[in-house]
């Protein structure tokens, strides 16, 4: 789909600072000229002033240098704790962000509601207060009186052995989750591939159209940095709360947040969840841009109702308390579907809480998958990496069909994969802007929306066989293959079409592990697989596919059972 022509010229994005020109590009559209606001990196710190830091540690083996250091965020108004890693080529260059928290508190959370008093009592005489008690008691904020590099740490192992014995709670740092979207740096495109293309690597969304394209009966929460509710192609398609009377400064529905129409801001606890930064924007446009209006993009769903439910601020970063709020409130408010195009790294016992409380009420949470280029089964990206069954993982493909050089990956922790690179969606700065990003976070909303579909097509299938249905109809790929549970891109079409979800193929015995034979000589090794759907074998040694021959055997007695065989 291309840019209408009334929009050929027009510009998507307004420069405000140094930092937005520097990812300022302008580009041709169907002969005119247009410019478009990048999103900055919510990762970059290094226009945060840095307060103080730690001795530089050289990690073994020469795999580069770690260090400990606290800047102040000003678009938080807090400081924080950062560790990266640096290059080993002495310039100083950060290569990885390994971890993020709020430097002067701490999240308190339980399975059961917390009395203040007792946290208080708990607190005094300490150099930390009981900040903030979230409305149904399950989740607190500490804060200290001062920091360092090591407050939050020396904080953990003063109040957790308290805290677990008082609630039965856990006591964590107030990490920072931030928006997983990159920044192309090529020419725009002009197509929405993702729901169509000519390479036929998109989730044939027209073929899936013709079954169904409302999912106007189901709620879809975006929780991210808000939504631009006067856009074009967004405002026919937002949640209404009909619990709240627009703009009379009353709590209607006394939920804790005054006017509430449309979602609230988390951060400023109002009911205005306005889009300052783009990409929560961008991601409702990928689920849910009106379609078939004659003007801007298509969302996945042509009609919708979505959520929008802002806790990413105008630098796309949020806190684990904050996103714990967010879940809470949409769950609370009917949502079925969530989208998270965010994340962090390491588990939090308060989010787990939260979205177990969303597993509960049948609520799927559809995670990215990360876009630093690595292995999940080894290195931990939350919430994508959670094992709860209501958590999905999405990770990236390109136009061409592979996966993403910047998306995260595993086999066994990332289900679907779906499109990710250069995807054109609405944007914030005005009510007619589009953007082209790339990202998981572009990924992430393509399978919300297929979801939502899902569920207005089946309502009275489980939430497993759901999820089970997204991943067995997903259309396989070689290139994808052990970089996703799916081994390929989600199919709206096949979704639909699905009427009985097939057993997936479970590997009953394998063979040993071979000794080591020296080069020339013949190792053989064998699998037996029960499935209902066609499988092929590939035999890798430490991620290296082996070359060889592979031989089937077929046993017709209840289900197909395959024997492989490779020589190499």
């Amino acid at each position: 789909m291309r840019l209408p022509s009334s929009d050929v010229g027009k510009s998507f994005g307004d420069i405000a600072s140094p930092a937005a020109q520097a990812s300022h590009v302008v580009t041709h559209l169907d002969g005119g000229v247009g410019s478009v606001e990048r999103l900055r990196d919510s990762r970059d710190w290094s226009l945060s002033a840095e307060l103080f830091a730690g001795e530089e540690i050289e990690l073994a083996g020469g795999a580069g240098v770690e260090r400990w250091r606290v800047v102040m965020a000003e678009d938080l108004g807090k400081p924080v704790l950062l560790k990266e890693r640096l290059a080993s080529d002495g310039t100083g260059r950060v290569e990885r962000l390994v971890g993020s928290m709020l430097a002067n508190e701490l999240v308190v959370s339980s399975g059961e509601p917390m009395d203040r008093g007792d946290l208080e009592r708990l607190v005094a005489g300490t150099a930390w207060r009981l900040d903030e008690v979230s409305r149904n008691g399950l989740l607190a904020t500490l804060e200290a009186e001062s920091f360092d590099l090591d407050t939050v740490s020396e904080g953990v192992g003063l109040f957790a052995g308290a805290m677990r014995a008082a609630f039965g709670g856990d006591v964590e740092p107030n990490v920072i989750y931030y928006a997983m979207a990159t920044r192309p740096d090529d020419e725009l495109w002009e197509e929405l591939w993702g729901l169509e293309s000519q390479q036929d690597n998109d989730i044939d969304a027209p073929d899936g159209w013709d079954l169904l394209s409302d999912a106007s009966s189901v709620t879809v929460a975006i929780l991210d940095s808000g939504v631009r509710l006067s856009h074009e192609d967004l405002k026919a398609n937002l949640w209404l709360n009909s619990g709240e009377v627009a703009g009379n400064g009353v709590d209607d529905d006394r939920n804790g947040y005054v006017d509430d129409v449309h979602g609230i801001n988390v951060i400023e606890g109002s009911g205005d969840p306005s889009d300052d930064y783009g990409h929560g924007t961008h991601v409702a446009g990928i689920v849910g841009a009106e379609g078939n209006n004659a003007i801007g993009t298509s969302g996945v769903a042509w009609r919708a109702r979505m959520m929008a439910v802002k806790f990413l601020n105008a630098s796309g970063r949020g806190t684990l308390e904050d996103a714990v709020k967010a879940i809470d409130y949409a769950v609370d408010n009917g949502a079925k579907v969530i989208n998270a195009s965010w994340g962090g790294e390491g588990r939090a016992a308060s989010l787990e809480r939260a979205m177990d409380r969303a597993r509960v009420g049948g609520v799927a949470i559809v995670a990215a998958a990360g876009n630093e280029g690595l292995n999940n089964d080894e290195v931990y990206s939350y919430p994508a990496s959670s094992t709860l069954a209501n958590v999905i993982s999405v990770a990236s493909s390109t136009p061409d069909g592979t996966l993403s050089g910047f998306s995260n990956y595993g086999f066994e922790t990332t289900d679907l994969v779906a499109p990710g690179d250069y995807v054109l969606s609405t944007w914030h700065s005005a009510d007619d802007a589009y953007s082209y990003e790339s990202g998981t976070s572009m990924a992430a909303p393509y399978v919300t929306g297929v979801l939502a579909l899902n569920l207005v097509l089946r309502p009275n299938d489980s939430l497993q066989l759901q999820l089970d249905r997204l991943v067995q109809s997903s259309r396989r790929r070689g290139d994808l293959f052990q970089r996703a549970r799916s081994g390929g891109v989600v199919n709206l079409a096949l979704s639909l079409a699905m009427e009985e979800v097939p057993f997936p193929p479970v590997l009953i015995e394998h063979s040993e592990k071979v000794v080591a034979k020296l080069e020339g000589e013949t190792a053989t090794f064998s699998a037996v697989v029960s499935s209902e759907l066609p499988v092929s074998f590939r035999w890798y040694y430490e991620d290296v596919e082996l070359v060889g021959e592979t031989t089937r055997r077929w046993f017709w007695i209840r289900l197909p059972f395959w024997t492989g065989v490779a020589t190499s």
